[in-house]
């Protein structure tokens, strides 16, 4: 499995990193996180496709597709701070994920202190890739208001 959240660890760390998550088949149409739900636990997507969905004030609206061929993780923040979910995920189609508890993930990193310091600079990688995007939008967003008023 490539995924960037693993890029610089051995095929031994990767492993043995994988074999701490819990893989899950999930039916098409069953939800795999709920917004507003607290969690402690991240997910990668293996195989399937999943919608992304957020709240409106009168319905629950499908703001993103995902699917396993790009390198997904979602939650990832969740997983590391106790955190609630900002949408829900449901699975388009029979969907294989494996999800990554918290205590899980730490104990790994403090197991193997090396391959720890990795995994937490991929985190904070791929964390600040999400905050730029996120500045980027809301950037465009403001232009566009600016534009309007």
């Amino acid at each position: 499995m490539e995924s960037r959240l693993l890029e610089g660890l051995s095929p031994e760390q990767k492993e043995k990193f994988l074999k701490k998550g819990t893989e899950k088949k999930i039916q098409a149409g069953k939800r795999i996180k709920k917004e507003g739900e607290k969690l402690s636990a991240a997910f990668f997507l293996l195989e399937g496709e999943v919608s992304v969905l957020k709240s409106s004030s009168s319905e629950e609206m499908e703001v993103a597709t995902l699917s396993s061929e790009p390198d997904i993780w979602f939650s990832i923040t969740c997983m590391l701070q106790d955190g609630e979910s900002l949408t829900s995920v449901v699975a388009k189609d029979e969907c294989l994920i494996l999800e990554l508890a918290q205590k899980e993930f730490y104990a790994f990193c403090r197991d193997d202190p090396e391959a720890g310091v990795i995994l937490l600079q991929n985190v904070l990688k791929l964390i600040s890739g999400f905050l730029q995007k996120s500045d980027q939008k809301i950037a465009e967003m403001y232009k566009t208001l600016e534009e309007v008023l």
